[in-house]
């Protein structure tokens, strides 16, 4: 994890059972400090625990959508075009603590899609 997170600009974490536990999460928020390189997550709790922010869908989210296709299906008899979930169904979280550390401001014309949040620290 030393060479990505020295040749990145920003660290991607996924929520992976297979390779992510709690020992090796920890570990990449430490070295987002150590290497000075945010840690963008694609689920909530990266940033509630510690990464700048995480880019994610909420489950009220996802079944609008998911209803909007299953009547799309059952009228058109046709699948939505694959990816086709709107943008505006994913929501950014930005831990407040991280923001400040890495100077970080959300830019006005994204602030209504932003929630700020602060951390949650575990032991």
């Amino acid at each position: 994890m030393k060479n990505l997170f020295q040749s990145s600009d920003a660290v991607w974490a996924f929520p992976d059972p297979l390779l992510l536990n709690t020992v090796i999460i920890k570990e990449i928020l430490r070295m987002q400090h150590d290497y000075h390189r945010p840690v963008i997550g694609a689920a909530f709790p990266f940033a509630k625990y510690g990464a700048l922010c995480a880019i994610h869908y909420s489950p009220e989210m996802l079944l609008q959508e998911t209803a909007a296709a299953v009547v799309t299906f059952s009228r058109t008899g046709a699948l939505p075009a694959s990816g086709s979930f709107s943008a505006s169904s994913s929501m950014v979280s930005v831990n407040q603590n991280m923001a400040e550390y890495f100077y970080f401001s959300v830019p006005d014309p994204l602030k209504g899609m932003v929630e700020m949040i602060s951390p949650e620290l575990e032991n």
